[in-house]
């Protein structure tokens, strides 16, 4: 092979290098939309779409969990935290004068516990529940505004992540002290005949699972926003 082939090779092995470099750097830096747009002219652009999508929340999801399932991951934080539900509130200021406002904050403290301690079931029940996720509409459509994506997987999936995260918190309250003497106290209450049907006999564990799920999918939405614009950094070592 002579020097003038020698160079011409290298001379197209180069242009094809580059010419592949040139193409993926705008790629990876690319938004989720961008990306979407891409794969739409492509024939597999239905399964590639669902996997950018459903790979993006499966980030989302492990984001929220890993903060809300540390102590005080919804206790601390103001707009997460459980409060006492408004049914027993009567109970909780009538008592209060006998001197059971620490009852009253281990209760509470309970409500939250039971959260944090249920809230990695949650991540894996909605891992679980997004790989069943069918998406119906034009993925544009769904991306159309911020937490546009946490929205459509929460109206799909949410009945059933009630009913299978329900089981998941029954376990967590029981763990609670005050929660089960509570719970004790509520089928004593309940046993009293003209006062079984009142609001004050109400469903626990299902306040405390419609609250962490609340929680879990607020953060989601926000690791959503966080992850759809964020763009690789570049620069880095040169």
């Amino acid at each position: 092979m002579n020097t003038q082939n020698i160079y011409r090779k290298t001379g197209v092995a180069a242009f094809v290098l580059l010419s592949l470099i040139a193409f993926a750097a705008p790629l990876r830096a690319e938004s989720l939309i961008g990306r979407i747009l891409f794969f739409q002219s492509r024939d597999d652009s239905n399964s590639q779409n669902e996997r950018t999508m459903k790979d993006l929340l499966r980030k989302a999801i492990d984001n929220a969990v890993l903060e809300l399932s540390q102590v005080n991951g919804f206790y601390h934080q103001s707009e997460l935290k459980i409060d006492i539900p408004q049914q027993v509130k009567g109970i909780e200021k009538i008592s209060k004068k006998l001197n059971a406002e620490l009852f009253w904050h281990d209760f509470q403290l309970g409500l939250n516990r039971a959260a944090e301690t249920a809230a990695p079931k949650a991540g894996v029940l909605m891992k679980e529940a997004l790989e069943d996720l069918k998406f119906e509409k034009n993925p544009q459509e769904i991306l159309d505004e911020e937490g546009s994506l946490t929205r459509y997987f929460r109206k799909k999936m949410e009945p059933r992540l009630q009913r299978d995260f329900r089981r998941e918190i029954e376990r967590s309250v029981s763990n609670q002290s005050a929660l089960r003497s509570y719970l004790e106290f509520k089928g004593l209450y309940a046993s009293i005949p003209f006062i079984k049907n009142t609001e004050s006999v109400f469903d626990l564990e299902e306040k405390v699972s419609q609250k962490a799920l609340e929680g879990i999918f607020l953060r989601i939405q926000e690791a959503e926003e966080r992850l759809r614009s964020e763009k690789p950094e570049s620069g880095k070592g040169t």
